[in-house]
C-alpha cells in the first residue's frame, strides 16, 4: 500500500463518474456545496464515500450518505423556525445556544465498489486535500474501511498545519482489528482499526476503543492491552456509565497527542435505538449515550469524525438516520451557555 499523498493527487480521479446511488446536490442541513477543485476554506468540511462492497452481509451502507442528508433537513427547517436564541435541553438540563459555522459539504467522493485499492487510495487523496482546507471534517460512511485511508489523509493534513500527533478513538461494537478476511484479503470492514495501528507514526497510547460488546479473539485482546491501547467495553460501561468511559478515554489519549480523530460506527447503539445497520447489536448503548457524545467532544480538540455503518434498507422507520443527524445537528451548530 503506497502511503504517499501529495496535494494535487485528487486529480487523477476528478475525470471519473461519481457514485449513482448517491445524491451530491442534496447537502447536510442544507449547507453550502463545494467542489475540490474550488479550494474553499471552512471551519468544518463534510463529504460522504458511499462504499459497501467488502460487506459481508446486509449490504447498503452506500444509501446511508444519502438518508442522513435527508434526514438532516427537517432539523434545518426547524431550527429556521425558531426564535429563541437560548434553548433548555431537556434531556440534561444545561443550557444552549446555536452557532453560526463556515462549512461546506462536499457530497459524494469517488467509489470504485470493484476495485478496494483503489477505493483506499481515491479516499487518501481526496480527503488529504479537504482536510487542508479545513479546520475539522466529517466524513459520512459507507462502511468502516473507511476509516483507514481517511484518517491516514487527516493525520498528514493535520501535521503539516502543526499538530504532529494524532489520536484515533472508535466508538463500536466491534475492535475491527482483523488481520485477514478468506473473502476480502486484508482490507475489509474488520480490519480498519489495525491498519490504523500499523502506520509507522501510530502508538497504542494514541488508541482507545469505547463501546466494545462482541465476541473477539482472546488473543487480539490481551494484544491490545499489551500495546498500552485504551479499552472500555460495555461490561465496564454497565458498571460506571458511558460517559465516563468516554471522557476517561479521551483524557487519556489528550494526554498524549495534540488532536484526536473520532470514529463511529453506528452499530455501537442496542438495535432497537438503531436497526439500520449490517450487524445487529444485543447489548449496546442507548441513544441517550450516543446523543451524549456530541457535547463530550467540544471539549476535546478534534480534528475529524467519521459516522459508519448506516444502512436504511433494514430501517423503513428511518430512525437510525434520523437519530445520525440529530447528533451531528447538536454536534455542529449548539454552543452550550452558563446557566443563569
Amino acid at each position: 500500500m503506497n502511503l504517499e499523498i501529495t496535494e494535487n493527487d485528487w486529480k487523477s480521479y476528478s475525470k471519473d463518474p461519481l457514485p449513482g446511488w448517491g445524491n451530491s446536490n442534496l447537502s447536510l442541513f442544507n449547507m453550502d456545496l463545494a467542489r475540490l477543485k474550488e479550494q474553499r476554506s471552512s471551519d468544518i468540511s463534510i463529504y460522504s464515500i458511499p462504499f459497501d462492497s467488502t460487506s459481508f452481509s446486509r449490504i447498503g451502507s452506500r444509501y446511508g450518505p444519502n438518508s442522513i442528508r435527508q434526514a438532516s433537513l427537517k432539523y434545518s427547517a426547524q431550527e429556521k423556525s425558531r426564535s429563541q436564541p437560548v434553548l433548555r435541553n431537556m434531556r440534561n438540563g444545561r443550557l444552549f445556544t446555536t452557532k453560526n459555522l463556515h462549512c461546506y459539504d462536499y457530497g459524494d467522493l469517488h467509489v470504485y465498489p470493484n476495485d478496494t485499492l483503489k477505493q483506499i487510495q481515491s479516499v487518501m487523496s481526496e480527503a488529504y486535500s479537504i482536510a487542508l482546507l479545513s479546520k475539522s471534517t466529517i466524513m459520512l460512511g459507507g462502511e468502516h474501511t473507511l476509516s483507514f485511508p481517511n484518517f491516514h489523509a487527516t493525520h498528514k493534513a493535520a501535521v503539516e498545519k502543526g499538530n504532529k500527533k494524532i489520536g484515533y478513538i472508535q466508538i463500536d461494537n466491534h475492535f475491527d482489528f482483523g488481520k485477514y478476511s478468506i473473502l476480502n484479503g486484508e482490507y475489509y470492514h474488520g480490519t480498519n482499526a489495525r491498519k490504523i495501528f500499523e502506520l509507522p507514526y501510530m502508538k497504542g497510547n494514541y488508541m482507545g476503543f469505547v463501546g466494545v460488546g462482541d465476541f473477539t479473539s482472546n488473543e487480539q485482546y490481551n494484544f491490545l492491552l499489551d500495546n498500552n491501547i485504551t479499552v472500555k467495553n460495555m461490561c465496564e460501561i454497565r458498571k460506571t456509565s458511558f460517559k465516563k468511559c468516554l471522557i476517561d478515554t479521551l483524557d487519556k489519549i489528550s494526554e498524549y497527542t495534540d488532536s484526536i480523530y473520532i470514529s463511529i460506527d453506528i452499530d455501537v447503539c442496542d438495535n432497537p435505538y438503531a436497526p439500520g445497520t449490517g450487524h445487529i447489536t444485543i447489548g449496546g448503548i442507548s441513544s441517550l449515550d450516543f446523543m451524549e457524545i456530541a457535547d463530550i467532544l467540544k471539549k476535546y480538540s478534534v480534528c475529524a469524525l467519521d459516522i459508519v455503518e448506516v444502512n436504511p434498507q433494514y430501517d423503513s422507520s428511518e430512525l437510525t438516520s434520523n437519530l445520525v443527524s440529530r447528533f451531528l445537528h447538536e454536534y455542529l451548530f449548539f454552543e452550550e451557555l452558563e446557566d443563569e
